[in-house]
């Protein structure tokens, strides 16, 4: 039985996910050497900012630009909020996960939705991410 090469790399992209737990982040850091470091040592964090970026080149036209962008901008307005002390939906683990898998389908499976819906989920998805990571910088 043949797997298409699409399906193949969402499952592994899945598994990695799900393997890749809370990250890598050792304790007994500093609140801000533990929030700087953990987008670099989750792997949801990593594979959902890569995801974007192939999400965005396979879509095509402005959306190479548009889409990290969104992500960008939702990660910067959820890290002010997740700094501020309010966990957006008190999950924001969860969320990133949840967001890394359903990227990584979208990218394999070359969805290619309206650019406005797929600029709102980019952003939705960066709050997430941005969300974890005020919430480790705030300690």
């Amino acid at each position: 039985m043949k797997i298409p090469l699409t399906l193949a790399v969402a499952l592994v992209m899945a598994a990695v996910v799900v393997i890749g737990g809370f990250g890598l982040t050792p304790a007994g850091r500093s609140a801000l050497a533990s929030g700087l470091s953990y987008p670099l040592l989750s792997f949801g964090h990593i594979i959902a900012t890569l995801e974007v970026g192939v999400w965005a080149g396979r879509i095509g036209g402005h959306a190479p630009v548009v889409l990290p962008l969104a992500f960008v901008l939702g990660m910067g307005l959820g890290m002010l909020l997740g700094a501020d002390g309010s966990r957006l939906l008190q999950i924001p683990e969860v969320l990133t996960w949840a967001s890394a898998l359903v990227l990584t389908v979208a990218a394999a499976s070359a969805a290619r939705p309206p650019l406005e819906d797929a600029f709102s989920l980019a952003a939705l998805f960066g709050l997430f991410h941005g969300s974890a990571l005020g919430s480790g910088l705030a300690g």
